[in-house]
């Protein structure tokens, strides 16, 4: 499965190197306006780009992911943007639109404050499940 993500950070526009071991990664982060309260984003399908930028340090305190679409195949590539998903509820229990892990994943890591990094296996996201009493019906692993 390949994800479109946009990644926000609080500013009108930002560059920002990011780094995992040999890799770096040159992030451009544009159109923010910080008087309206619109942050500058940067938008990408690259999977080895997405996986820099969540195992900086930067992730998850100053960058924050504002949105992922699943994207199929290279026709959905050559689109401008893949419609969402599924809208993401206000509601901590309401788990019903977790349909895949990494859905699940960032449930557990915007309401219950886990470090992506450590629920990245299957059984870590499992037992990070279990001990926080969370279960997602619409999940086959």
């Amino acid at each position: 499965m390949r994800y479109r993500k946009i990644y926000k950070i609080k500013a009108n526009e930002a560059k920002v190197t990011f780094k995992l071991g040999e890799v770096t990664v040159n992030g451009h982060f544009v159109n923010g306006n910080i008087r309206d309260n619109e942050w500058a984003r940067l938008e990408t399908s690259d999977p080895l780009v997405q996986l820099v930028i969540e195992s900086s340090p930067l992730y998850g305190n100053k960058v924050m992911l504002d949105a992922a679409y699943e994207i199929e195949g290279s026709e959905a590539e050559e689109q401008p943007k893949a419609e969402p998903k599924k809208e993401e509820p206000n509601n901590i229990h309401d788990t019903s639109y977790v349909t895949s892990q990494y859905e699940a994943r960032m449930h557990m890591v915007k309401f219950y404050g886990e470090n992506l990094k450590s629920i990245s296996s299957p059984n870590a996201l499992k037992a990070s499940m279990k001990r926080h009493g969370v279960e997602f019906p619409n999940l086959n692993f």
